[in-house]
């Protein structure tokens, strides 16, 4: 692979590795032309991120995986508790700016992130210890076993626990102490993929980030399947008479996530010999660069569209358990089917879209995944169909455009950041979805208010009034992100379009730190109405997306 490079400061040279060092002193312009294998950095890359990315995936994946069967069904919280239980887990992502900042100004033993890697692999283990020790209360539905027909389901009209969905919050505190351990593992690797991404040659940039996602997609298929089988149990939903103890399928993932420690240890190199930089200087380097038009029109605009995104009817986890009839094992079947079509949507942009028009791949993209969502909660809704393979068609024919966008994204961030920032630009960007999508899930739970699409009757009675109810909530939802896609029209079309921009070299430091404002205010925001709706006290009030208390 041909690396092409300008060196203009000794410090330039003294972040090169060893290999890249002696052709640069014997040659007055920087020009390597090596192969990845050669150089040991690139070696190292290969095996130990690799083996990083794939246990680290499988370990979030399941952490994702659990949320439906154990808080939809064995707990049975609220809609809005869903959601705000899912915004608080992924707010952990939010705080990735934070620690990328710290992983770029303060090396621990000469090094930016391996150790990080080490420090949070060692959090994320003694968390999955702690869920895996705290005993499950029994479900909020009775188990009912048909010995004559050699089968097992749950009895959604009789209750077995009702004080079930009050230890919904202490799982959402563990896990979101999983997600911070993760995040923190999370920044640092991407470092090292933006550092060797930026070595690619223009043409072919991208490439490296390809294949770490499809690394990543085989580890989403190893996680959705050890939680789609092992927690196929009838209290979960499925359709199984048996599963596994979710304290034992917890400390297996305790298991995966001391390997994935023991990999950071021996197998990640990081470069060593990294000075410390000041804290002023580095904000100062990162100043310069946010405030420029390139990079702060591509944050906005993620960040608003991440909003739209969020921007989805509550009523849709009722809509899986109750009308679709959604089993663990289902969902299983089905996203491993998406992700395999994940491996199609990379290889299509990979070999035939990575000089394309970003902003037209990211526009079809939403187009199509908005189409089919609701199309298919429509169908689902109305009666025509109601099969729990149906329910999910849109998300296998959306796993090829959404993948294609995720990696957009990436790539926009590698043209745009700066070396030594790097964790940073990665880590913000992921921390302004993660803030849009967290503002986004409130405003759909105040959305569904009028229409009591919370109650587990509405879908038991099944009337027409109670579908239009429920479909009226889609409606909404489904207007406002047609109405949000005409924003992806403002991001740049390509690597060109980004040099361009940085050329003409125009700064808006007003507008960029009211945007880094309203990001910190929105992400408090979010957060104290997340931890407020999980509370039983105020998920019943209309302000959190409840139906109003009875006091």
């Amino acid at each position: 692979m041909t690396v092409v490079a300008d060196i203009t400061e000794d410090e330039d040279l003294a972040n090169l590795t060893r290999h890249e060092q002696l052709v640069f002193r014997r040659k007055s312009q920087f020009i390597v032309v090596p192969e990845i294998v050669p150089d040991a950095n690139w070696r190292t890359f290969g095996y130990g991120l690799y083996i990083h990315t794939f246990l680290f995936t499988v370990v979030g994946k399941f952490l994702y995986a659990i949320a439906y069967p154990l808080q939809s069904v064995y707990l049975n919280l609220d809609t809005n508790q869903i959601l705000a239980s899912r915004a608080l887990s992924t707010s952990a992502w939010a705080m990735k700016f934070w620690i990328g900042i710290l992983s770029d100004i303060l090396p621990i033993r000469g090094q930016r992130r391996r150790p990080y890697m080490i420090i949070s692999m060692c959090l994320c283990f003694l968390s999955l210890v702690w869920m895996s020790l705290k005993p499950l209360p029994d479900s909020y539905y009775t188990v009912i076993r048909d010995d004559e027909n050699d089968r097992c389901y749950l009895n959604r009209s009789m209750i077995n626990n009702p004080e079930a969905k009050e230890e919904g919050i202490s799982y959402v505190i563990i896990t979101l102490c999983c997600f911070l351990a993760l995040a923190f593992a999370d920044v640092a690797a991407d470092g090292l993929k933006v550092e060797y991404s930026k070595k690619e040659a223009e043409d072919t940039r991208g490439s490296i980030q390809t294949v770490l996602v499809m690394v990543a997609n085989v580890a989403i298929v190893i996680g959705t399947l050890f939680v789609g089988i092992g927690l196929n149990g009838a209290a979960f939903g499925g359709s199984f008479c048996w599963n596994i103890p979710f304290q034992l399928a917890t400390a297996i993932m305790a298991v995966v996530c001391l390997l994935c420690l023991i990999n950071s240890i021996f197998f990640i190199t990081d470069r060593k010999g990294i000075v410390r930089t000041p804290l002023a200087d580095h904000m100062a380097s990162f100043w310069a660069t946010f405030q420029s038009r390139e990079t702060f029109q591509i944050f906005c605009v993620l960040f608003l569209w991440a909003i739209t995104l969020a921007i989805d009817s509550p009523a849709a986890a009722k809509v899986k358990v109750h009308w679709a009839k959604v089993s663990p094992f289902v969902m299983t079947v089905t996203q491993l089917i998406a992700s395999m079509f994940e491996f199609v949507g990379v290889f299509l942009l990979k070999n035939f879209f990575l000089n394309s028009s970003w902003r037209k791949v990211m526009l079809i993209s939403r187009l199509i995944s908005v189409i089919t969502n609701n199309l298919v909660e429509f169908i689902t809704i109305s009666g025509l169909i109601r099969n729990p393979y149906f329910y999910f068609a849109d998300d296998v024919v959306a796993s090829i455009t959404d993948s294609m966008s995720r990696l957009v994204g990436a790539m926009m961030v590698i043209e745009i950041c700066k070396p030594g920032l790097e964790a940073v630009f990665m880590s913000l960007l992921v921390a302004a979805f993660i803030v849009g999508i967290c503002i986004g899930q409130p405003i759909a739970n105040a959305i569904a208010v009028p229409f009591n699409i919370s109650d587990d009757m509405r879908y038991l009675r099944d009337s027409p009034e109670d579908r239009w109810m429920v479909a009226y909530s889609f409606i909404i939802t489904m207007s406002i992100q047609f109405a949000s896609m005409p924003l992806l029209l403002l991001l740049p079309s390509q690597k060109k379009e980004i040099q361009l921009m940085k050329e003409k070299k125009k700064l808006y430091p007003r507008l960029a730190k009211c945007y880094l404002i309203m990001l910190g205010i929105m992400f408090v925001a979010s957060i104290l109405i997340s931890v407020a709706t999980l509370n039983e006290r105020f998920a019943c009030m209309k302000l959190f997306g409840g139906q109003g208390c009875d006091d």
